[in-house]
């Protein structure tokens, strides 16, 4: 889904009883910016948006994304690591499990490593004498929208992530003016998240062989 088909979906939401949503392209929503049926709500979606962004990274359902971390990308602190998130993995909303590959009895096996911190914006990984490099799980942070942003850019969401965001929008721009509208519009964005369901991975409480990690 792109960001002009959210902003067309969120407009079709708004006028479901009247209004002539023009499109989801660039030119199509550069038209209903100068449209004062729809200029209003057009500039008061990028932040709402944002907000459903910050729900949707602190409810934790966006699928996690990887980081091989090799030695050398960290400082030796005795017999730990540090490595520094904010360059190695700029985008880490936060860190989900760590693994180390290691070679052990000739063969080469990433185990789930249980000893590790989070200082500031280092993470501190302790042990890891046979480490030949890090793996790092993580959910990610989300790129906002700003006035700037390609309306025609893919969001980098599973599509029924994506689907239930026109829903949260509707609710925060109908808060104030139609308090019942907005509370039916953030009920069903609230089911919608509920009702996906994260990769198996995502769920798992231990690492069994390399490719389920």
């Amino acid at each position: 889904m792109t960001y002009g088909q959210i902003i067309a979906e969120v407009l079709r939401l708004v006028f479901a009883s009247g209004g002539a949503i023009v499109g989801e392209g660039a030119e199509d929503v550069a038209r209903m910016k100068n449209d004062p049926r729809y200029a209003d709500y057009i500039d008061r979606i990028p932040g709402a948006f944002n907000r459903a962004l910050a729900d949707l990274e602190a409810k934790r359902v966006i699928p996690w994304k990887s980081r091989r971390l090799a030695l050398s990308d960290g400082e030796k602190l005795g017999g730990a690591r540090a490595y520094e998130l904010s360059l190695l993995i700029p985008d880490c909303y936060e860190v989900e499990k760590v693994g180390a590959w290691e070679s052990y009895s000739g063969t080469r096996e990433l185990f789930l490593v249980e000893d590790y911190e989070l200082d500031g914006d280092e993470l501190i990984i302790y042990g890891g004498t046979y480490a030949e490099a890090y793996v790092v799980k993580y959910t990610p942070s989300l790129p906002r929208m700003t006035e700037d942003t390609d309306v025609e850019a893919e969001i980098s969401l599973p599509e029924a992530l994506a689907s239930a965001i026109p829903y949260f929008i509707k609710g925060d721009l109908y808060e104030a003016e139609e308090p019942g509208e907005a509370a039916k519009a953030r009920n069903l964005y609230e089911q919608m998240v509920a009702g996906y369901h994260p990769p198996n991975r995502q769920t798992q409480t231990r690492v069994e062989r390399v490719y389920d990690f």
